[in-house]
């Protein structure tokens, strides 16, 4: 079963808090508490070491899949307009391509089939990094 941990930020302090076992539903819960600001980080982890990192809020997402073989992959959203985005995640303001910031269904999508199986969606575009 997947993990989840919340992190948010006051200051330089974090606050973390740690889900076990958890489901579908607190996944979803999770992201929404995403705002952009001070909570800016979710993870979810696998027992093989897999993870997928949600960063952001507010509408707007950073999500990061590595695991323990260091395959690095960022969800992408090619409709968007080429450029750059600021975007607060891991409590600290970031310059991203503006491919790599996606909207919250993408986002969801991306965090269910990864909580439910493990694995990345295959029908969403990751690009190696």
């Amino acid at each position: 079963m997947a993990s989840i941990r919340i992190q948010s930020w006051h200051g330089q302090k974090v606050e973390s808090r740690l889900i076990e076992n958890a489901d579908i539903a607190q996944m979803r819960d999770s992201v929404d508490a995403l705002d952009n600001k001070v909570t800016t980080e979710v993870t979810v982890e696998q027992a093989d070491e897999s993870y997928l990192v949600i960063g952001g809020g507010d509408g707007r997402y950073h999500v990061a899949y590595g695991n323990a073989d260091d395959d690095f992959r960022t969800l992408q959203d090619e409709s968007r307009p080429a450029g750059e985005e600021k975007l607060v995640t891991g409590g600290q303001l970031g310059v991203f391509h503006s491919a790599s910031i996606v909207g919250k269904p993408l986002a969801v999508r991306a965090a269910e089939t990864f909580i439910a199986t493990g694995e990345l969606d295959k029908t969403l575009f990751w690009k190696e990094e």
